[in-house]
């Protein structure tokens, strides 16, 4: 299967984190050409860009024609409702793309998985890896040789120091720090604005 940056992109989901998706890829020179969601349908367009219908109309592009970004937002732990679309739309043969904020800094050390989104001012450090649909939000920073599971979502503010694990699917909550050498299982939540000095699941 082929990825091109000329690819159409689709955004599944039409709330907040999907409006903070297209303005980053409007300034990565990515062309969006419309949104799916689940009906009712509050509005006709998010940011100018129409609301097609469900996920059965993507199906009038191929996987070879377009990228898909999962604008559904990551609120709890465990599967949501992003993790059940990212699995049924691959079923299919759609591939998620990377959708990486031009301010952000991830260093040429760093691996970012498929389907991984990384908001303005975000950090990534070297030896870190950061999991297939991990959203890496608004400033969060992810310092050296740190591991963030499949799925999960380090919120706005969150600082994860060096030598820290996040198993999949796991939220670590606005403004919380982790100290280094510190494991957060699956599908675990840390509260916003915590400090956490032991292990967690």
């Amino acid at each position: 299967m082929t990825h091109s940056k000329c690819k159409p992109v689709v955004i599944l989901g039409a709330g907040g984190h999907a409006q903070v998706l297209i303005s980053i890829l409007r300034r990565m020179g990515r062309r969006v050409v419309g949104i799916s969601c689940v009906p009712p349908f509050r509005h006709d367009d998010v940011l100018g860009i129409p609301i097609i219908g469900g996920d059965d109309k993507i199906a009038k592009w191929s996987p070879e024609e377009i990228d898909l970004v999962n604008g559904i937002g990551i609120t709890a732990a465990g599967q949501s409702a992003r993790h059940v679309s990212a699995d049924k739309m691959r079923s299919l043969g759609y591939r998620y793309v990377q959708v990486i904020d031009p301010s952000a800094v991830i260093v040429p050390e760093a691996l970012v998985a498929e389907g991984v989104q990384v908001m303005a001012g975000a950090i990534i450090q070297a030896g870190t890896m950061i999991g297939r649909d991990s959203i890496v939000n608004t400033g969060a920073q992810v310092d050296h040789d740190c591991v963030v599971g499949e799925g999960s979502h380090l919120c706005p503010g969150s600082i994860l120091t060096g030598n820290v694990r996040i198993g999949s699917e796991t939220v670590v909550g606005a403004g919380s720090i982790i100290i280094p050498g510190i494991e957060v299982g699956d599908r675990q939540i840390v509260k916003a604005g915590s400090i956490v000095t032991s292990n967690i699941g």
